[in-house]
């Protein structure tokens, strides 16, 4: 990803305990820095997934990882936003402005439900600038635990003509590059 884009400004939609992104600031020095979204708290409906935590346990991991990027020298590189995947694509939009530049990267790791995933990228890709990447990882249908990334990646890509490359180490995602 870093080779395509090196100077690039990223977009992780579903942060969660950070891990990645944490790699991702150690690992692409050249990027002015990642918006880091999620919002942190729990979903009452419509979220089945084990990551759909307590409030208190969110709070405990936003803090956390506020910590982690501060200790690991990352100020000034990231930027925290409690919020949807889908509602921060507006707010991004206005609030685009001359000096910030479109995504390079939107990795999508948010909800996994169907809706979800066609929701952010529906959202997201007219944001992305040709040549830009849009990520994410669980590229998996599972109807018992309400996801359905593949599909809706798919079914997202198919009438566009896009090519979704594919990995599975360390666990199944997609990428796709904005023609």
């Amino acid at each position: 990803m870093m080779q395509v884009a090196p100077n690039g400004l990223g977009i992780l939609l579903g942060v969660g305990r950070g891990e990645f992104a944490l790699r991702l600031l150690r690992d692409w020095r050249t990027s002015p820095g990642l918006y880091l979204c999620d919002p942190y708290i729990h979903i009452w409906k419509g979220y089945d997934d084990p990551n759909n935590l307590s409030d208190k346990e969110h709070q405990l991991i936003y803090e956390n990882l506020r910590n982690a990027l501060a200790d690991q020298g990352f100020e000034g590189r990231h930027l925290l936003v409690r919020d949807f995947s889908h509602s921060f694509a507006t707010t991004f939009k206005q609030d685009t402005g001359p000096q910030q530049p479109p995504p390079s990267l939107v990795f999508v790791d948010a909800n996994h439900a169907y809706e979800a995933v066609t929701r952010d990228l529906e959202a997201w890709w007219p944001l992305l600038p040709t040549g830009g990447l849009l990520a994410g990882s669980t590229f998996i249908n599972d109807p018992s635990r309400n996801i359905g990334v593949r599909q809706a990646v798919e079914d997202f890509m198919r009438p566009r003509g896009i090519q979704i490359m594919e990995t599975t180490e360390p666990l199944p995602s997609w990428i796709v590059v904005k023609q």
